[in-house]
Protein backbone atom coordinates (compact mmCIF):
# COMPACT_ATOMS: atom_id res chain seq x y z
CA UNK A 1 0.00 0.00 0.00
CA UNK A 2 1.18 3.49 -0.71
CA UNK A 3 2.72 5.45 2.16
CA UNK A 4 0.09 7.85 2.89
CA UNK A 5 1.24 11.22 5.61
CA UNK A 6 -2.05 13.32 7.05
CA UNK A 7 -1.43 16.43 9.72
CA UNK A 8 -1.77 15.37 13.06
CA UNK A 9 -2.24 17.01 16.36
CA UNK A 10 -4.39 17.37 19.61
CA UNK A 11 -7.72 19.21 19.54
CA UNK A 12 -6.76 22.14 20.92
CA UNK A 13 -4.25 21.86 18.29
CA UNK A 14 -6.61 21.66 14.94
CA UNK A 15 -9.46 24.13 17.08
CA UNK A 16 -6.23 26.83 17.24
CA UNK A 17 -6.22 26.13 12.96
CA UNK A 18 -9.54 26.47 12.51
CA UNK A 19 -9.79 29.52 14.71
CA UNK A 20 -7.19 30.94 12.34
CA UNK A 21 -9.37 29.82 8.60
CA UNK A 22 -6.26 27.51 8.25
CA UNK A 23 -8.02 24.07 7.28
CA UNK A 24 -7.45 22.52 4.05
CA UNK A 25 -11.51 21.59 2.74
CA UNK A 26 -11.44 17.46 2.14
CA UNK A 27 -7.87 17.68 4.25
CA UNK A 28 -7.94 14.61 6.77
CA UNK A 29 -6.49 15.51 10.09
CA UNK A 30 -5.15 13.22 12.85
CA UNK A 31 -6.34 14.04 16.60
CA UNK A 32 -3.57 12.67 18.93
CA UNK A 33 -5.47 13.25 21.64
CA UNK A 34 -8.66 11.34 20.79
CA UNK A 35 -7.19 8.53 18.70
CA UNK A 36 -9.69 9.89 15.95
CA UNK A 37 -10.10 11.35 12.54
CA UNK A 38 -11.65 14.84 11.32
CA UNK A 39 -12.38 15.95 7.95
CA UNK A 40 -12.41 19.63 7.13
CA UNK A 41 -15.54 20.87 5.78
CA UNK A 42 -14.59 24.76 5.26
CA UNK A 43 -11.23 26.52 6.41
CA UNK A 44 -12.62 27.12 9.25
CA UNK A 45 -14.62 24.05 10.46
CA UNK A 46 -14.41 20.08 10.71
CA UNK A 47 -16.03 16.75 11.61
CA UNK A 48 -14.46 14.45 14.02
CA UNK A 49 -15.55 10.85 13.13
CA UNK A 50 -16.43 8.59 15.77
CA UNK A 51 -15.03 5.72 16.62
CA UNK A 52 -16.50 1.92 16.09
CA UNK A 53 -17.98 1.71 19.48
CA UNK A 54 -19.16 5.42 19.45
CA UNK A 55 -22.53 7.10 17.77
CA UNK A 56 -24.39 3.59 16.79
CA UNK A 57 -26.77 1.53 18.22
CA UNK A 58 -25.69 -1.14 20.47
CA UNK A 59 -26.45 -4.67 20.07
CA UNK A 60 -26.25 -7.61 22.51
CA UNK A 61 -26.78 -11.08 21.34
CA UNK A 62 -26.66 -13.50 24.27
CA UNK A 63 -27.32 -16.88 22.43
CA UNK A 64 -26.96 -20.34 24.41
CA UNK A 65 -24.60 -22.96 22.30
CA UNK A 66 -25.43 -26.08 23.81
CA UNK A 67 -28.63 -27.49 25.61
CA UNK A 68 -29.15 -27.11 29.16
CA UNK A 69 -30.77 -29.24 31.28
CA UNK A 70 -32.48 -28.93 34.86
CA UNK A 71 -34.13 -32.24 37.00
CA UNK A 72 -35.98 -32.16 39.76
CA UNK A 73 -35.25 -28.53 40.32
CA UNK A 74 -37.70 -25.84 40.41
CA UNK A 75 -35.22 -23.09 41.65
CA UNK A 76 -34.78 -20.49 39.63
CA UNK A 77 -30.85 -20.52 38.35
CA UNK A 78 -29.08 -18.15 35.88
CA UNK A 79 -28.34 -19.48 32.83
CA UNK A 80 -24.58 -19.12 32.04
CA UNK A 81 -25.05 -18.12 28.67
CA UNK A 82 -27.38 -15.46 29.01
CA UNK A 83 -26.31 -12.70 30.92
CA UNK A 84 -25.86 -9.63 29.13
CA UNK A 85 -22.22 -6.86 29.72
CA UNK A 86 -22.96 -4.25 32.04
CA UNK A 87 -26.36 -1.56 30.31
CA UNK A 88 -25.62 2.37 30.10
CA UNK A 89 -27.35 4.54 32.43
CA UNK A 90 -30.14 6.18 31.50
CA UNK A 91 -30.78 4.62 28.14
CA UNK A 92 -33.22 2.95 26.10
CA UNK A 93 -32.69 -0.98 24.79
CA UNK A 94 -35.23 -2.81 22.72
CA UNK A 95 -35.79 -5.91 24.93
CA UNK A 96 -35.96 -9.15 22.81
CA UNK A 97 -36.24 -13.05 23.76
CA UNK A 98 -36.78 -16.37 22.12
CA UNK A 99 -36.67 -19.22 24.11
CA UNK A 100 -36.71 -22.95 22.61
CA UNK A 101 -37.46 -25.84 25.10
CA UNK A 102 -38.30 -29.55 25.84
CA UNK A 103 -39.59 -30.77 29.34
CA UNK A 104 -42.36 -33.12 30.62
CA UNK A 105 -45.99 -32.74 30.78
CA UNK A 106 -45.73 -32.24 34.16
CA UNK A 107 -42.52 -30.55 35.20
CA UNK A 108 -43.13 -27.48 32.72
CA UNK A 109 -40.95 -24.75 32.47
CA UNK A 110 -40.34 -21.37 34.22
CA UNK A 111 -38.35 -18.36 34.05
CA UNK A 112 -37.81 -14.48 34.86
CA UNK A 113 -35.41 -12.00 33.69
CA UNK A 114 -33.32 -10.83 36.57
CA UNK A 115 -31.13 -7.95 37.32
CA UNK A 116 -27.61 -7.16 39.19
CA UNK A 117 -27.48 -3.85 39.75
CA UNK A 118 -30.28 -1.48 37.48
CA UNK A 119 -31.74 -0.56 40.69
CA UNK A 120 -34.04 2.11 39.09
CA UNK A 121 -34.67 0.57 35.71
CA UNK A 122 -37.92 -0.40 34.27
CA UNK A 123 -38.95 -3.82 32.33
CA UNK A 124 -41.91 -3.82 30.32
CA UNK A 125 -42.25 -7.11 27.46
CA UNK A 126 -45.03 -9.28 26.93
CA UNK A 127 -45.46 -12.33 24.51
CA UNK A 128 -49.05 -12.28 22.57
CA UNK A 129 -48.62 -9.00 21.03
CA UNK A 130 -51.45 -9.31 18.48
CA UNK A 131 -54.48 -9.77 21.17
CA UNK A 132 -55.19 -6.06 22.73
CA UNK A 133 -55.90 -7.65 26.46
CA UNK A 134 -51.50 -8.76 26.22
CA UNK A 135 -50.00 -9.38 29.72
CA UNK A 136 -46.97 -7.36 29.92
CA UNK A 137 -44.14 -8.73 32.33
CA UNK A 138 -41.43 -6.94 33.91
CA UNK A 139 -37.99 -7.82 36.08
CA UNK A 140 -38.81 -11.08 38.68
CA UNK A 141 -42.02 -11.75 36.95
CA UNK A 142 -42.44 -15.74 36.92
CA UNK A 143 -43.78 -16.97 33.16
CA UNK A 144 -44.49 -20.93 33.16
CA UNK A 145 -44.41 -22.44 29.85
CA UNK A 146 -46.05 -25.59 28.78
CA UNK A 147 -44.18 -28.54 27.82
CA UNK A 148 -45.75 -31.00 25.16
CA UNK A 149 -43.71 -34.20 26.01
CA UNK A 150 -39.64 -34.83 25.77
CA UNK A 151 -39.82 -34.90 21.58
CA UNK A 152 -41.91 -31.44 21.60
CA UNK A 153 -40.15 -28.32 20.70
CA UNK A 154 -41.65 -25.51 22.35
CA UNK A 155 -41.04 -21.95 21.35
CA UNK A 156 -41.77 -18.69 23.50
CA UNK A 157 -41.10 -15.21 21.37
CA UNK A 158 -41.23 -11.83 24.08
CA UNK A 159 -40.33 -8.53 22.84
CA UNK A 160 -40.21 -5.28 24.89
CA UNK A 161 -38.60 -2.04 25.86
CA UNK A 162 -35.55 -1.68 28.80
CA UNK A 163 -35.42 1.75 30.45
CA UNK A 164 -32.22 2.30 32.40
CA UNK A 165 -31.87 5.15 35.36
CA UNK A 166 -28.69 6.42 37.02
CA UNK A 167 -27.60 3.32 37.67
CA UNK A 168 -25.89 0.85 35.54
CA UNK A 169 -25.97 -2.92 35.79
CA UNK A 170 -26.52 -6.12 33.77
CA UNK A 171 -29.96 -8.67 33.32
CA UNK A 172 -29.88 -12.43 33.06
CA UNK A 173 -31.99 -15.26 32.60
CA UNK A 174 -32.99 -17.43 35.19
CA UNK A 175 -34.93 -20.50 34.64
CA UNK A 176 -36.14 -23.77 36.41
CA UNK A 177 -39.22 -26.39 35.84
CA UNK A 178 -42.54 -25.33 36.80
CA UNK A 179 -43.30 -28.55 39.25
CA UNK A 180 -40.07 -30.67 40.42
CA UNK A 181 -40.06 -33.66 38.51
CA UNK A 182 -38.02 -36.62 37.06
CA UNK A 183 -38.64 -35.43 33.82
CA UNK A 184 -36.08 -33.29 32.04
CA UNK A 185 -36.69 -29.54 31.57
CA UNK A 186 -33.69 -28.43 28.69
CA UNK A 187 -33.35 -25.10 27.58
CA UNK A 188 -32.13 -25.99 23.79
CA UNK A 189 -29.10 -24.63 21.94
CA UNK A 190 -29.90 -21.18 20.28
CA UNK A 191 -32.30 -19.70 22.77
CA UNK A 192 -31.49 -16.35 22.88
CA UNK A 193 -32.31 -12.41 24.53
CA UNK A 194 -31.48 -9.42 22.27
CA UNK A 195 -30.91 -6.33 23.54
CA UNK A 196 -30.71 -2.78 21.08
CA UNK A 197 -29.60 0.65 22.09
CA UNK A 198 -32.01 2.99 20.72
CA UNK A 199 -31.14 5.96 22.92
Amino acid sequence: MPDVQHKRGTRADLNTLAAADGLLIGQIYVITDEDRLAVAKTIGTYQATAKEDEGGPQFITLIKSTDEERVSSDAYTTDADIVSPTLDANSFYRFEMMLLFTSGTVEDMKFQVERTGLADADLRYARDLDNAAAVTYGFDSSITCAGGGFSSFRMGNYIGVLRTGASTGTVRLGWGQDTSGLGITTIRAGSMMMLRKVS
